[in-house]
């Protein structure tokens, strides 16, 4: 291969790179995307779906037993060798009868038998075997069966349709957590993103100051070691730069990751802090507002279930009824012949049906037993609901306290930065016309990344109180 083929090749490698790389999708998400996303790529919510499937399929599977069941049954049968019954034997007993007339008619004549008797009764046996049956037999039957009265599959069908509810309240829970978790490293990648570009300002700010003294630094109006602490100042920017940088890759990986997409997906992310933070209301209620809860409306099913179960429990003492009825045919031959219908060859019908009534009558208090146990759940579900909803009111309270201590801290940083960005400006103004040192300039600058910093992390704690006063409320 001559040298210009390969530079030719090389090139043309290179430009495809490049176009892929130009042409690499980005994935764009607002909040709302980010979180539709997430529950439909969720397993758990996958997962979840499955259950309120296997839910229906109990309630189905319970409703089955209350309707007709039919079922058919075809048996054939080969005998080897015919079982054998014993049955006394009759044919001994009668020679046994005429040998003793016969004696006892000679004896009244006075003279003696004739002749010996050709057989003797001894030597009958007084049992034999009889063989039942024939060879091939073949039976078949459809039977069908009716519950008319079952008070305990009555009242599980209820609570089966109640325990459906409940797994769909679980998915509903299961959601509402995705989507609190969304949230929070939705705004997790927002605060670091800007606080990469915070920290791209501040280190094209100190570059140009950095310049701007080395320039006066050549020309012998300062010293060399001003020189070296404003590129001191840029190295601890740097440094910052690329932990901030990695700090950004993490964040968005776990929220690709939540969200159910490739961890390698490139994403970008609608909006800012400051967008999503003017959307916040500050009119609190004195008193939280939770109809939106799911939980509630869970503990209400629960309870539902379990008072279920005890009335099933209860059934039990109750008789139940049911009906059957059955029509059959069966065959017997020496020989396999089953397929020939006439007078010799018959096959023998039958048919049948009745009712069962299946009474409880003593169970040495296994059902008692059973009721107390299921009272004592729905007596936990309501002491577990109640408990839930002290704290509801607990939760309220500390969720409006952070989000007010959140506000009045942002505040409290927006005087800051003001307040630094003025020194910081003041400070500069003073060392660019030699009356002010480069150590002032250094604290100016340390002071005013700081008051930024403190600023962003303000911003971000109050959309996080926001977000805990959201779930508490039951807003996602």
């Amino acid at each position: 291969m001559s040298l210009t083929t390969k530079i030719l090749l090389v090139f043309t490698l290179s430009v495809h790179l490049l176009s892929a790389q130009t042409n690499e999708e980005v994935l764009t998400l607002s909040l709302k995307e980010a979180q539709e996303m997430a529950i439909s790529n969720s397993k758990d919510v996958v997962l979840s779906q499955i259950e309120i499937d296997k839910a229906h399929a109990q309630v189905r599977q319970a409703l089955a037993a209350l309707l007709p069941q039919v079922n058919a049954n075809l048996s054939y049968t080969q005998y080897g060798k015919l079982p054998s019954t014993i049955f006394p034997n009759t044919q001994a007993q009668q020679v046994n009868q005429i040998y003793s007339l016969i004696e006892n008619q000679f004896e009244q004549l006075g003279s003696p038998l004739p002749a010996p008797i050709s057989t003797d009764p001894s030597e009958i046996e007084e049992e034999i075997a009889i063989q039942f049956g024939s060879k091939f037999n073949v039976n078949a039957e459809i039977m069908a069966t009716q519950t008319v009265f079952n008070g305990v599959f009555l009242v599980g069908i209820k609570a089966a349709n109640a325990f459906i509810s409940i797994v769909e309240h679980q998915k509903q829970l299961t959601e509402e957590q995705i989507l609190d978790n969304i949230k929070r490293s939705y705004y997790q990648v927002l605060a670091a993103q800007e606080n990469i570009k915070v920290l791209e300002d501040n280190l094209s700010n100190i570059q140009k100051l950095k310049d701007d003294t080395k320039a006066l630094f050549d020309n012998g109006f300062t010293e060399e070691i001003d020189v070296d602490r404003l590129q001191l100042s840029i190295n601890n920017i740097q440094t910052q730069l690329d932990q901030a940088q990695r700090q950004i890759n993490l964040t968005e990986i776990v929220l690709k990751f939540q969200m159910g997409i490739d961890v390698y997906t490139k994403i970008e992310l609608v909006g800012s802090l400051e967008d999503y933070m003017q959307e916040i209301q500050y009119d609190f209620a004195k008193k939280g507002d939770f109809s939106n809860r799911t939980e509630i409306s869970f503990f209400n099913v629960r309870e539902k279930v379990n008072e279920y179960n005890v009335k099933r429990y209860k059934s039990a003492y109750y008789p139940s009824i049911t009906l059957f009825g059955s029509l059959g045919s069966s065959a017997q031959r020496d020989n396999f012949s089953f397929f020939r219908f006439t007078d010799n060859h018959p096959w023998f019908n039958q048919r049948y049906f009745g009712f069962e009534v299946n009474i409880p009558i003593w169970d040495s208090f296994g059902k008692k037993g059973q009721i107390q146990y299921a009272q004592l759940d729905v007596d936990r579900i309501q002491a577990e609901r109640e408990k839930f909803f002290n704290s509801l009111d607990l939760q309220y309270e500390t969720s409006k306290e952070s989000m007010i201590k959140a506000k009045e801290q942002l505040d409290f940083a927006d005087k800051n930065i003001e307040l630094a960005e003025k020194i910081y400006n003041v400070t500069q103004i003073k060392y660019k016309e030699g009356v002010g040192s480069s150590i002032e300039m250094t604290n100016a600058e340390r002071d005013l990344y700081t008051a930024q910093a403190n600023r962003l992390m303000a911003v971000y704690n109050l959309l996080i109180a926001k977000a805990d006063l959201d779930k508490t409320l039951g807003n996602y």
